[in-house]
């Protein structure tokens, strides 16, 4: 499989949001790291629950509870990750040189 390379648009928003991240860490502390994850998970089962409620036909319940899993199953896994990143970038941080991040986005700019 070929990966295609980053287009200078592409590589200069990854580029800033890794300076970003350099100057004000992601609050790692449980207290924000519980937050994150009760609206990852609230925000799908109150949609879901909407949609069954207004929606009660019995003929619809299959079709709603499949999209609902769905949806669900999708927030969840889009969750873990920023929370999964959210947790090791302090790790990757330290391997990052600020010098040079700026340096290409000067070459980017120019």
């Amino acid at each position: 499989m070929k990966i295609r390379s980053l287009t200078k648009r592409e590589e200069r928003q990854v580029l800033t949001s890794m300076l970003a991240g350099l100057n004000e860490p992601i609050d790692n502390s449980w207290q924000s790291m519980l937050k994150r994850q009760v609206v990852a998970l609230a925000i799908p089962f109150l949609i879901a629950a909407i949609a069954l409620g207004v929606l009660r036909a019995q003929s619809m319940l299959t079709l709603f509870t499949t999209a609902g899993t769905l949806i669900v199953g999708l927030v969840i896994g889009y969750g873990v990750l920023r929370i999964t990143a959210a947790r090791h970038w302090p790790v990757v941080a330290h391997c990052l040189n600020r010098d040079k991040i700026e340096q290409r986005l000067r070459e980017l700019d120019a």
